[in-house]
């Protein structure tokens, strides 16, 4: 039985239909949507950098935006999504998008895998 659907979204022109998909299925099968970000830790080596070189960047603080313009973006993805209040999660994750979303599929325990191609 499919109780968890894991959906990655990357916020490419195609992810409010991966997200509806998933939520189109899931709605019938009375499953859980898990909606996953990963902030690639390449973003965040970049900003180590860039402090390396003098500039004043707080890499904590970048993550804190980040992750808030992403929440935003998700919310507002999801606002339409109908599925009942608490089968829709959000996580963020910080590394490899292919290892995080991996890791996070297995220790999850997910059933279905909804993502576009790339």
């Amino acid at each position: 039985m499919i109780s968890k659907i894991m959906v990655p979204v990357a916020f490419s022109k195609y992810s409010l239909g991966i997200l509806d998909f998933a939520a189109n299925i899931a709605e019938p099968l009375g499953a859980e949507l898990q909606v996953v970000n990963v902030i690639s830790d390449r973003d965040v080596e970049a900003i180590n950098k860039i402090t390396e070189f003098g500039y004043n960047v707080d890499s904590d603080k970048y993550l804190e935006t980040v992750k808030k313009e992403r929440r935003d973006a998700i919310t507002a993805m999801a606002d339409h999504v109908t599925l009942p209040n608490g089968k829709v999660s959000f996580t963020f994750l910080i590394g490899d998008p292919t290892s995080e979303l991996l890791r996070f599929a297995v220790e999850s325990e997910v059933d279905l895998v909804v993502m576009g191609i790339k």
